[in-house]
């Protein structure tokens, strides 16, 4: 996804709606750019992973291959992006003191399936993962792959980390959990 796919600024906003959380996060994007007195910079996030991951989606995944019980996913070849909540806050910081408006995606450069993460969580577990694609969706669950263009915030002088530098870290810190 890249920023461009949903521009604020042509999107109408209704206060009074009751809207989904995707929606919501839109709704609140338009208000901010059509009516804000003052510069507006927003900012786009995947899923962020770290140890104060209070979603425990991921230690959802390590608690189910640590029982060896089995993990629906649909399409676990599907492609997802994730930022660790360290560089998401230095994102964020950023962003304040920079000199910068508009839409920004921010996530970790790389990418991988879901059924790769798993794979990663039993051998840091050295337990096997059983993938089964029919039943109810696990959190990470998706139909589509789901990651961001980091371009525009490249362009502003943003440097991110690699996903793999942190991502079998963060692994093992959920583990200790």
């Amino acid at each position: 996804m890249k920023e461009s796919d949903f521009n604020p600024l042509h999107h109408d906003y209704h206060l009074e709606s009751e809207h989904d959380y995707g929606q919501g996060k839109r709704e609140a994007e338009s208000y901010f750019f059509h009516r804000a007195s003052f510069p507006v910079a927003t900012v786009r996030l995947p899923i962020v992973l770290g140890p104060d991951d209070y979603t425990d989606r991921l230690k959802f995944y390590i608690d189910a291959v640590r029982r060896e019980e089995p993990i629906v996913l649909h399409h676990p070849e599907a492609k997802m992006g994730f930022i660790s909540s360290f560089e998401a806050a230095s994102f964020l910081e950023w962003v304040g003191r920079a000199n910068v408006t508009g839409p920004f995606n921010a996530a970790s450069e790389g990418i991988i399936s879901i059924g790769a993460l798993m794979e990663r969580v039993g051998h840091h577990l050295n337990k096997p993962v059983h993938i089964i694609k029919d039943g109810e969706s696990s959190p990470y669950d998706t139909d589509v792959d789901y990651y961001m263009s980091i371009a525009e915030a490249k362009k502003a002088g943003f440097v991110f980390t690699q996903l793999d530098d942190w991502l079998d870290r963060v692994i093992m810190q959920t583990i200790r959990k």
